[in-house]
């Protein structure tokens, strides 16, 4: 899954699945340089998501920053974990109207299944994907991809938005003022 932010615009590249860690890597890579998008890339290094940034890094040039969404969050009396804490920054810009989503039903489906809960001690962490998975939801790449995207545009990878951060960025309808879709606010659960 690719996906890219232009300011608080918000776009999937790709969304495929591949089965093969290697072709994998090298379809991605092809698809960052052919659309020009070499120069920031950040990506999941859990699990497989290592060796994969290290391939992409050593064998097509291509700097990744690795982002471990399980390790700690910034605010830690808050959130259990940087991917908690990244989906719940990710979800007070949507409430605040402050990004541009693309029209996709199927990034709006996982965007609203995925439920928070809490931890033991009360910080907000997200539904485990084994959890959503028995509930006969697949795992959220595409929403994962596109906060990602976002989370690290619009914060540097800090996952907080601060007014700095959106200093010079306009918000609303594009130029003719015309939204592109419609949306009602998503809620988790």
């Amino acid at each position: 899954m690719i996906a890219s932010a232009n300011g608080n615009r918000l776009q999937i590249v790709a969304a495929f699945r591949e089965r093969d860690a290697v072709q994998c890597v090298r379809r991605v890579a092809s698809m960052l340089r052919e659309r020009g998008l070499t120069n920031f890339v950040s990506a999941d290094a859990g699990g497989i998501g290592g060796p994969m940034c290290a391939q992409l890094s050593s064998d097509f040039g291509i700097y990744v920053t690795r982002v471990n969404n399980g390790s700690p969050a910034r605010k830690k009396d808050e959130f259990a974990n940087a991917d908690a804490e990244k989906w719940f920054t990710f979800r007070r810009l949507l409430e605040k109207r402050e990004a541009i989503l693309p029209v996709d039903g199927e990034l709006l489906k996982q965007l609203s299944s995925r439920r928070l809960q809490y931890d033991s001690k009360a910080r907000i962490q997200l539904e485990p994907k084994e959890s959503m998975r028995a509930r006969g939801l697949s795992s959220p790449d595409r929403a994962d991809a596109v906060i990602g995207a976002a989370t690290a545009s619009l914060a540097g990878l800090s996952g907080a938005v601060t007014a700095e951060t959106l200093a010079g960025i306009r918000f609303g309808p594009p130029r003719g003022g015309r939204a592109l879709f419609e949306w009602e606010p998503l809620t988790f659960d």
